[in-house]
C-alpha cells in the first residue's frame, strides 16, 4: 500500500485499525512510519461486526504459511512483536463516500489479502 500512498490520499481517506494496545500501536506507526490514521479497537467490535474471524492454528501454521513467513524472513521483513491475539484474522473494506461498501475482504489467513494495486484500482475507479 505503501507504494500507492500518494495515489491513494487523492481518492480516499484511509484508516487502520488494531485491536492491540496504544503502545503496540505506537511501535507500529514508527516502525512503518504509518502515516494514516490508526484506530484502535481493544473490544474487536469492528472485526466482529465485519465478521472477520480468528483463523485455526491450521490456518497460522500450516505448511503454506510456514513457507510465506520465510519468504517474508528471508526478504528482511522479520516478524513484530506479537500482538494480543495472534489468532485474530484481519481483512480490507472499501467504503465509498456513499456509505457503499465496494470491497470487503475477511481475510482466511494472515496472508490473505487482496493485492494493493486492486485496492487502488477499486478506489479510482469508484472516485
Amino acid at each position: 500500500m505503501r507504494k500507492f500512498e500518494s495515489e491513494l490520499a487523492e481518492h480516499a481517506d484511509v484508516k487502520v485499525v488494531t485491536f492491540d494496545s496504544a503502545e503496540m500501536a505506537r511501535d507500529y506507526r514508527s516502525k512503518f512510519d504509518l502515516k494514516w490514521p490508526l484506530l484502535l479497537d481493544p473490544n474487536f467490535d469492528l472485526y466482529r461486526n465485519y465478521t472477520m474471524d480468528k483463523g485455526s492454528w491450521w490456518a497460522l501454521g500450516s505448511p503454506r504459511q510456514i513457507a510465506s513467513y520465510l519468504v517474508d524472513i528471508f526478504s528482511g521483513t522479520l516478524p513484530g512483536k506479537q500482538g494480543k491475539d495472534i489468532r485474530q484474522l484481519g481483512g480490507d473494506i472499501v467504503i465509498d463516500p456513499q456509505g457503499i461498501i465496494r470491497l470487503f475482504h475477511p481475510s482466511q489467513n494472515p496472508h490473505d489479502r487482496p493485492s494493493a494495486k486492486e485496492i487502488v484500482d477499486l478506489v479510482t475507479q469508484a472516485h
